[in-house]
């Protein structure tokens, strides 16, 4: 039995002992009307309850995913990192392609013997 049917059954007893004197009346009906304000403040409670709780099951799933995207990021980093350790002093040089004005970098030996370079988005080869 639930609250709400608690306080009705309370209620019907109070109903069927009719207390004798009208202030023993008002007492025992304004209890009555305490007791539902209660219940009610008390749905209201859980209702927001319930909402709290999809809020923080959300946020706890996106959490599982920012973990998730941050280890992966992580790790694409610890691998550039070892590329870079691989070849410490290793530049590069960046150029833009007067055909189609794509930027690409490159190594300064990747040039042929006459100073060319393709360019790798249109093909377009470079003098230099």
């Amino acid at each position: 039995m639930g609250a709400r049917e608690k306080i009705a059954f309370l209620e019907g007893l109070l109903e069927g002992l009719d207390p004798k004197g009208d202030p023993e009346r008002k007492i025992y009906f304004a209890v009555v009307e305490a007791l539902h304000a209660l219940v009610d403040e008390i749905d209201d409670h859980e209702e927001i309850l319930e909402e709290h709780r999809e809020t923080i099951e959300d946020l706890s799933e996106y959490c599982e995913q920012l973990e998730e995207d941050m280890a992966r990021l992580e790790g694409d980093l610890d691998d550039v990192d070892d590329l870079l350790e691989d070849e410490p002093g290793e530049t590069f040089d960046s150029l833009e392609c007067p055909e189609c004005g794509h930027v690409f970098f490159f190594k300064p030996e990747a040039r042929a013997e006459d100073g060319a370079l393709q360019c790798p988005e249109c093909g377009f080869v470079i003098q230099d």
